[in-house]
């Protein structure tokens, strides 16, 4: 019902960020905070960079079996080869593990906003003025997990191979 004409008629598939869609969000997040806002150029994409590796990274600190993740996504029907593989290719950390949850648009804004608390409690605190550092975006991604499981990025993910095909 909630698909005729005049409701939600359209459905929008986005795909959790890769590489470069992490470091457009933190472009657009960081960019007036104090301490960043004072960068150069190349100041500012050196940070960009460390900080969108620091979250891959701790995205694939967790990961759960490559056949499981394959199992699941051929109970979702997901049945070609190509599309397992592309699918799979998107989670891959290596031979036989997959990335176990990704992060999404909401989690890396909490992450910015985070590393500002977290720099404005140490302002408060100690009196240092020195503004968001990577060590606040350090300590802000070890408390802000990822929350796009993997079985739930596996739906999305053949909903839209699925969608694509015009099943």
């Amino acid at each position: 019902a909630l698909l005729r004409p005049g409701r939600f008629d359209k459905l929008i598939y986005s795909p959790a960020p890769d590489r470069e869609a992490i470091k457009a969000i933190l472009l657009v997040k960081t960019r007036k905070l104090p301490g960043i806002s004072s960068m150069s150029e190349v100041e500012f994409n050196d940070f960009l960079e460390t900080v969108t590796e620091l979250i891959i990274r701790e995205e694939r600190r967790k990961t759960v079996d490559i056949d499981e993740a394959v199992r699941y996504l051929r109970r979702l029907d997901v049945r070609d080869k190509e599309d397992v593989e592309n699918i799979i290719n998107k989670m891959k950390v290596s031979e036989d593990r997959v990335i176990a949850s990704k992060y999404i648009g909401a989690d890396i804004e909490a992450i910015v906003k985070e590393s500002a608390k977290l720099a404005m409690i140490e302002e408060i605190e100690f009196g240092k003025t020195r503004g968001v550092t990577i060590d606040h975006f350090r300590k802000a991604i070890s408390v802000c997990p990822p929350s796009l499981p993997w079985r739930e990025y596996l739906v999305y993910e053949s909903q839209r191979v699925k969608f694509g095909r015009g099943l």
